[in-house]
This record gives C-alpha cells, sequence and structure tokens, in this order.
C-alpha cells in the first residue's frame, strides 16, 4: 500500500502540469479530490486538485497545485472536470464541488459519489433497520431516536472514507496523524501532506474498484453506478458523521 500512496506526482509548474493534461486527457474515469483550508465555507481556500485516472496503463496520483499555478493553466483541468463523457469518482465530494464552483466557476458534471454507493450497498449487503438506527445512536441521543423512530427510519448515517474502507475490509488501514487544515495553504507543502492527498485518492481508488468488482455478481448494482453517474439527485436522506 505505501507504494501505492507514494506514487504521486506533484504539479507546481508549467511543465509538470503539461504531463498531467497529456495524460488526463485520455481518460474516462477520474478519481477527484481536492484539498485545502475550510473547503466549501466563506473564506475557505482551494490548495490541491488531486487526479488519478482509472485506466490500466496508467498508474499514480497527480497533486496539481492549485495555488501555485494560476486558473489560466488550471483552465484545461478544470474543462475535464465539467466534462459529462468524464465520470469522476469522488468521496463525500459536496465541499469540493461547492469550492470549485464558487471559487472558479467550475461546475462539476458525471459525478459518481462513492459515499453515497456505501449507504446504497448496505441494503446489498443484507443490513436491516436494526443496523440502520443502531448507526445512529452514535450521533443522537436513543431517546430522540425511538420516540422519532418513523422519522428516522429512512435517515442514513454517512461513514467517512478511511471507515468506509476498513468497513469493507478491503484493506487493514493504518492509523495516521492528521494534518492541520490550517496549513494546507503553506508552500512548499511537507510530504505528510502530500502523501496525505495521495493516501485519499488511492482509497478512494480501491474503493470504487472493490464496488465494480462487487457489482458483477449483481445487475442492481451495476445499474446502480450508471444512475449514480448520470443522475444530479438521490432520494437517500442522510446524517452526517461527527
Amino acid at each position: 500500500m505505501a507504494e501505492q500512496i507514494d506514487d504521486y506526482i506533484l504539479c507546481d509548474d508549467e511543465s509538470s502540469l503539461a504531463d498531467a493534461i497529456t495524460t488526463i486527457q485520455g481518460a474516462s474515469l477520474l478519481v477527484l479530490d481536492c484539498e485545502g483550508q475550510t473547503l466549501g465555507n466563506e473564506g475557505g481556500a482551494l490548495s490541491l486538485i488531486c487526479l488519478r485516472a482509472l485506466e490500466p496503463e496508467i498508474s499514480g496520483t497527480y497533486l496539481i497545485d492549485a495555488i501555485s499555478l494560476s486558473k489560466e493553466q488550471l483552465n484545461p483541468i478544470f474543462d475535464r472536470m465539467q466534462s459529462s463523457s468524464v465520470t469522476k469518482i469522488m468521496f463525500d465530494g459536496r465541499k469540493d464541488f461547492s469550492e470549485l464552483y464558487h471559487g472558479f466557476g467550475v461546475y462539476l458534471r458525471g459525478v459518481l459519489d462513492l459515499q453515497l454507493a456505501d449507504v446504497e450497498s448496505r441494503r446489498q449487503r443484507g443490513e436491516d433497520q436494526g443496523k440502520q438506527i443502531s448507526r445512529l445512536l452514535a450521533l443522537l441521543p436513543p431517546r430522540e431516536i425511538f420516540r422519532k423512530r418513523h422519522l428516522y427510519s429512512a435517515v442514513q448515517k454517512l461513514c467517512g472514507l478511511q471507515n468506509c474502507v476498513g468497513e469493507h475490509k478491503i484493506i487493514k488501514v493504518p492509523k495516521t496523524d492528521p494534518v492541520s487544515h490550517s496549513d494546507w495553504l503553506i508552500r512548499p507543502l511537507s510530504e505528510q501532506y502530500l502523501r496525505y492527498s495521495s493516501r485519499d485518492a488511492y482509497f478512494i481508488t480501491i474503493l470504487y474498484d472493490h464496488f465494480i468488482e462487487s457489482g458483477e455478481r449483481g445487475p442492481r448494482q451495476r445499474t446502480y453506478f450508471v444512475n449514480m453517474a448520470s443522475s444530479p439527485s438521490t432520494s437517500l436522506t442522510i446524517a452526517l458523521p461527527l
């Protein structure tokens, strides 16, 4: 796993960005993750755009420096992100979407959010309402849930990325030191921050592969992925993880 996480390229100048653009333009599936300071909030700032092409002949994660590079230089990247012909694989992309849209005028299209796919997979794994309610007990007082059980029957607790990978038993997730989100705008970024970004892109990749392999054993899951990639909305009601 360490080799996969360390397989990244920092793009912080015109030359390295050109290599990333050439690679990304030939990909129809892209893992997309963003890092920054309070993304999606007023005063937030984008630091890195992390892209990983899901093509057999392409390896590695491109960490594109959104501070060192200008918006004009990033436009070819933004064009791919806005293209409906390229599926963007994300995990909890709400804040990323908000930052890209409000900060750069970039409207993401063709997004498949694996956090929602994880919720759908619970039904396919046979998870009953008792388990669904037990997840909520980690967030809310038991009295609140059981008094209004009929209201919470359709509420799903979301997993974070690392917990999701662990729950599906894809790999044994090692403990890592947290990073301070207030330092994402410091340049140069330390190796700890670069590896943190690359790790998230790798986790999204193996989670996607896991769902696809599971989907090959059931047509319903394959259909769900197509619908999620093409539909801008979902009927799921969700509860945010703490």
